[in-house]
């Protein structure tokens, strides 16, 4: 008998949000806030972005348990721009109080990059990847595309993809933080 442990949940959802509108506020944040330097290699990353449009669709979509149904949470929001060659280097979102997180994709060109989901258990030994590599893989690309939201634990390790195209590749991250449940 084998029974499968630990599934990991992600939440995609397709968006019905003005993106053009939220690009240009974007264009317009990245010419006002400095970028951090946090997970990207290239590229602009804004911190402290605010939109109510995208605050209420994540709101409306957060993935809830019937049990214990989160409400009262903050929204902490941040915009990453990656020109061609950027891309975002392996990270999570662990942090204090940090319950949810999340990516929500505004301009996606083709060839601008998948995002990568990393199988933490991986890290733990060398044997086992190379033991079950071929059977559940290592990594699961997700192809992005305008208007689509993901929700996934904060601890789960991802990149993006080095943007191969000529056009900026646009999306918001964000975090679900301190709920009441």
């Amino acid at each position: 008998m084998m029974i499968s442990l630990f599934e990991t949940p992600l939440h995609i959802i397709d968006c019905n949000l003005n993106v053009n509108e939220l690009y240009s506020q974007i264009k317009f944040f990245q010419s006002q806030v400095e970028t951090a330097h946090k997970s990207n290699a290239g590229g602009y990353q804004g911190h402290y972005f605010d939109n109510q449009q995208l605050k209420d669709c994540i709101q409306k979509n957060v993935p809830q348990r019937e049990d214990k149904p989160l409400s009262n949470f903050d929204i902490q929001l941040w915009v990453n721009v990656n020109g061609k060659g950027h891309w975002n280097d392996v990270h999570n979102h662990v942090d204090d109080g940090v319950m949810l997180s999340g990516i929500f994709y505004v301009r996606c060109p083709e060839n601008s990059g998948a995002i990568r989901f990393y199988d933490t258990r991986s890290n733990v030994s060398r044997n086992y990847t190379k033991y079950y590599e071929e059977e559940r893989g290592s990594y699961m690309r997700i192809q992005p595309h305008n208007n689509l939201m993901l929700f996934f634990p904060p601890w789960l390790l991802h990149l993006v993809e080095p943007n191969q195209s000529e056009q900026e590749r646009v999306s918001i991250a964000f975090n679900i933080l301190n709920p009441v449940f």
